[in-house]
């Protein structure tokens, strides 16, 4: 959620003007990453519409091979991409959960061999 946050800030702040060129540069490798990570959770979610937009934000935006447009396209792309950064923020909220909890290691529930099968607690820790 924070990358995300932090690529539509430096989006919204491309439309100052007199910004170094390096400035766009890093807009650049930021909103590139940040299209990856979201249109991975977007696969993972299997949000399939989300996942193809990210992929074109990804490319618009790739610094290795760089798009290049009028100042006034690049502002519509600017204001464009960071509504769609803000609204996937809503759309993928359930998939960032699980991958969050995947990532720190969470150990899922496991079936007790109980008479009735429906108890349920954590695997046992290892015996030292």
């Amino acid at each position: 959620m924070i990358p995300t946050l932090i690529a539509v800030a430096l989006l919204l702040l491309a439309f100052a003007k007199g910004l170094p060129d390096t400035y766009f540069v890093v807009l650049r490798w930021t909103v590139c990453a940040t299209a990856i990570y979201r249109g991975a959770l977007a696969l993972h979610a299997k949000h399939r519409w989300w996942a193809a937009l990210f992929v074109g934000i990804a490319v618009l935006f790739n610094p290795l091979a760089p798009v290049h447009m009028p100042r006034a396209a690049w502002l519509a792309a600017d204001a464009v991409v960071a509504l769609a950064l803000l609204g996937s923020l809503r759309a993928l909220r359930r998939a960032e959960i699980t991958n969050e909890t995947e990532r720190q290691g969470a150990a899922p529930c496991v079936a007790t061999s109980g008479s009735e099968g429906r108890s349920r607690e954590a695997p046992a820790e290892p015996q030292r």
